[in-house]
């Protein structure tokens, strides 16, 4: 009984450790796309968004440029993407709270 649980086990993790190592992925940039957006636009209101979407983008690439060097990890424009659609996410709630807060004051 104990290998049929074992088995099981094993077949969740291989069949949706994709889906969660890019989700976890899609979380970090959304996170690092928020933390971005809000410092730049301290100090530079109207071109913090393109800024912030620049930012990400070259880290995301480099991130993976980084990974050419690690063994068993390879360089992945797909990375790259959902990279950047996270970073996108997170810079955009900030622009829709923004609006929300300037539209309240």
């Amino acid at each position: 009984m104990r290998n049929l649980e074992n088995l099981k086990y094993d077949e969740f993790i291989i069949k949706y450790a994709y889906l969660f190592r890019k989700l976890a992925h899609l979380f970090e940039y959304f996170v690092l796309g928020i933390l971005v957006y809000i410092n730049l636009d301290e100090y530079i209101d109207n071109k913090a968004t393109i800024l912030s979407i620049i930012i990400c983008l070259l880290y995301a690439i480099s991130d993976e440029i980084h990974q050419l060097f690690i063994i068993g990890r390879s360089f992945g424009i797909k990375d790259i993407i959902i990279d950047l659609f996270g970073s996108l996410l997170g810079i955009n709630l900030c622009l829709v709270i923004n609006k929300k807060w300037k539209k309240d004051i």
